[in-house]
């Protein structure tokens, strides 16, 4: 069982050494402008859900997003808090 391992260990690592890299062209551009105003040491911006205004935190160094169950129950409808 240990050679077997050990040979698809091996095999894994020949394949990995024959792959290519990617070659993608990098490009930098806009892809949107966001009205930011400051409140505080937060940045937020502007959104509406459903014809209802309301704003948003921008975090761009978040890791993942997330929303209260409440508050999205305010904006739309057929959620359960």
């Amino acid at each position: 069982m240990r050679q077997w391992l050990v040979g698809l260990a091996m095999s894994a690592v020949s394949l990995c050494g024959s792959v290519q890299p990617a070659q993608a062209k990098c490009e930098i551009g806009i892809v949107a402008r966001l009205p930011v105003t400051m409140e505080g040491l937060r940045a937020t911006v502007p959104v509406e859900a459903n014809g209802k205004a309301t704003t948003f935190w921008l975090d761009s160094g978040a890791f993942f997003s997330f929303m209260l169950n409440r508050w999205l129950a305010t904006f739309y409808t057929g959620v359960n808090v």
